[in-house]
């Protein structure tokens, strides 16, 4: 059953040109070599609601979103604090747990219904040591993640919650029309109330 009938998706209209496009303007790969790697990619259409990560269980997939909306949290003393969110020609993972081959502290789950694009964990360490240019692709995105982590540590301690929440406006402006305001009011650190 397809979850996006209302806009006619199914498995077989989902292109791989966007995330081609990425990979090939961060690491310069051939489109042999994309042909080949290309192969090992799968497809998952995720409904809203539905989690793909849990806490307790080692990450196995890297994600690329092609279209949809998730967010990474966990549960601290009873309240979930939201850590990132993951939108339309982005990726996503619960990267500590990918990389160290230990039990993610995360859930992430489908805020909309969502087009996925997998990269398993054992295909791309074959793929790293088949293709150089992959293993740049893969220090990019640690660098990115890196960057993001600091500023995201950062502004949760040095900022009070209004510059956060005006933060938060000018990085993803097309989210506040897609999120419910609890989600924002949890990724900026205060309560809904505080927010409205």
């Amino acid at each position: 059953v397809c979850i996006f009938c209302s806009q006619n998706k199914t498995m077989q209209d989902v292109s791989l040109e966007n995330i081609k496009r990425y990979y090939q303007e961060l690491s310069g790969l051939s489109d042999e070599g994309w042909a080949d790697f290309s192969q090992c990619l799968t497809i998952r259409l995720v409904k809203k609601g539905e989690i793909i990560e849990r806490p307790g269980k080692v990450s196995n997939t890297v994600f690329w979103v092609e279209q949809g909306l998730l967010r990474d949290y966990q549960i601290v003393d009873g309240k979930e604090s939201i850590s990132a969110f993951f939108v339309d020609q982005t990726y996503g993972a619960v990267y500590d747990s990918f990389l160290t081959r230990q039990p993610s502290n995360y859930y992430v789950e489908a805020v909309e219904d969502s087009v996925l694009i997998d990269l398993y964990y054992d295909d791309m360490q074959k793929y790293y040591k088949k293709y150089p240019a992959l293993e740049r692709f893969g220090r990019k995105i640690a660098e990115f993640l890196f960057v993001f982590l600091s500023d995201r540590v950062h502004s949760l301690v040095n900022l009070d919650a209004e510059t956060r929440y005006s933060k938060f406006v000018q990085t993803w402006p097309q989210l506040q029309q897609r999120l419910p305001q609890y989600m924002i009011a949890s990724y900026v650190g205060v309560t809904p109330e505080a927010l409205s």
